[in-house]
């Protein structure tokens, strides 16, 4: 009998495992995707769908085909050490395979997204990148001389030339919407994956639960676009929705699990603005030029989260003119530890989706107070007359320190059955022949970029589910 599968969801998650999905399946397999958004161009506000219980900390999302608009193409691999926090800093849960074993699916999903970069030895590789990086800004290049291996062109899916099949980054600092089509996106460069004639594609089509018969996975259910209750019966069912609605499928399935649903998490971002003394920028390759390492594994990270460095090549809103090219843009993004009482939950009587963030990360706030330091150390090795940050009092400066939008944990991987929900190619320790994909899996929160790692993730589970 022909294989049947069902897949949650349109975005990376779902696309790249339902690519390499394809290459092991047989011609007459079945593939069911199931996307919540009306059509290829509707839209489903995240709001409208969760019940924030904590507001103060706002989550932001957006459903539609390819997945969510917050994607702007910056994809640095996780350092080699954010895989083994609690090994190396007692922090959070250590990846169940080491970041050498990672190496082949990180690579693939860098050369299925056209990633321009270089080598750095802050992150081993066993390939090069296919395409040259962008070229690095003034300020970076200060940078890169200050902190020699620590600051290199910041790797990103922004096409650097047209060999990539897409026109170059023109620089315009509006990769939200790239006007160029030179960031890879799943629906513009990747959408030939759900033309297969294997793919039954389903617009409006919510999905509630996974159907379970004993021990094993056996469809799913969903609302359709006119409000009807649906079921899809599949031999494999692959969730890609994202790391709130994945665990909430999930625990509306019956299953249930100490971390499904907790640790819920994201990183930290603080905006700095620098006031240059004697250097002009700006004239980088693209709007994040450069990527610092610096300040990720330093020497009290066991006490205080580390951060990477985005060099932004974009002038300040309300700068003086004359002076754009003297001022330049830094965000500090901290890794953060995930703690169990931030979840997903699933209301009893409303059925609705809930989440709850109500314990501040200590181990961020401590490498929060590192950051003065940090800025000391690069006011002594670089040409910054003056620094500004989200925490200064004069509001001519002032910019409100945000989390990032990549939404993290809630069905984390592990070794050991009784420390996390799925294994290390994202299959559930109780349901074999279910996957929970993206970032939901993550068990520590890297301050890198999720979409290129919850990609090759995606990669890693259909191999070892069909290979």
């Amino acid at each position: 009998m022909a294989p049947r599968i069902v897949v949650v969801g349109t975005g990376f998650a779902s696309a790249f495992f339902i690519h390499r999905a394809l290459r092991h399946l047989p011609p007459d397999a079945q593939v069911i995707v199931l996307e919540a958004a009306a059509s290829k161009d509707g839209q489903l506000e995240f709001t409208a769908m969760v019940d924030n219980r904590t507001p103060e900390k706002p989550w932001y999302h957006t459903f539609q085909f390819g997945g969510s608009r917050c994607w702007t193409g910056n994809t640095p691999r996780p350092h080699p050490t954010d895989l083994r926090t609690r090994s190396l800093y007692g922090r959070a849960l250590d990846w169940p395979f080491s970041y050498e074993s990672f190496d082949p699916w990180l690579t693939e999903a860098e050369h299925l997204m056209g990633i321009a970069g270089v080598e750095s030895p802050e992150y081993p590789r066993s390939q090069p990148y296919k395409f040259p990086p962008h070229m690095l800004s003034s300020f970076d290049e200060a940078a890169a001389q200050a902190y020699p291996g620590q600051v290199c062109p910041l790797p990103s899916a922004r096409s650097s030339t047209p060999e990539a099949g897409r026109a170059p980054c023109c620089t315009a600092s509006m990769c939200s919407r790239c006007p160029t089509k030179a960031k890879f996106e799943v629906k513009a460069h990747f959408g030939r994956v759900f033309d297969d004639p294997r793919i039954s594609l389903q617009f409006g089509a919510i999905a509630k639960r996974v159907l379970l018969r004993g021990r094993s996975a056996a469809g799913v259910e969903y609302l359709d676009q006119e409000g009807q209750l649906r079921r899809e019966g599949a031999d494999v069912v692959a969730l890609g929705a994202n790391a709130i609605h994945n665990p909430a499928i999930v625990i509306r399935s019956g299953l249930s699990h100490d971390a499904l649903g907790g640790y819920l998490s994201e990183q930290c971002g603080i905006d700095v603005k620098m006031e240059l003394d004697g250097l002009e920028t700006l004239d980088g390759g693209q709007q994040v030029s450069g990527l610092g390492t610096m300040f990720l594994d330093h020497p009290r990270r066991a006490e205080a989260a580390g951060a990477i460095l985005e060099f932004w090549n974009a002038p300040w809103l309300g700068a003086v003119r004359s002076r754009w090219r003297s001022r330049a843009f830094m965000k500090v993004v901290y890794e953060t530890e995930p703690h169990a009482a931030n979840r997903v939950g699933v209301d009893a009587v409303s059925d609705r989706v809930f989440v709850e963030h109500t314990v501040a990360d200590p181990w961020l706030r401590a490498g929060r107070r590192e950051l003065e330091g940090w800025l000391e150390d690069m006011r002594s090795k670089l040409p910054i007359a003056r620094t500004h940050t989200a925490e200064d009092q004069d509001p001519k400066w002032i910019e409100i320190g945000r989390s990032e939008p990549h939404i993290q944990g809630t069905a984390r991987m592990s070794l050991e059955p009784d420390e996390g929900v799925v294994d290390a190619n994202l299959v559930h320790h109780g349901v074999r022949n279910l996957a929970i994909l993206g970032a939901s899996a993550f068990p520590s929160c890297p301050a890198a970029n999720p979409t290129l790692l919850l990609s090759a993730l995606s990669l890693k589970a259909a191999d070892g589910l069909f290979a």
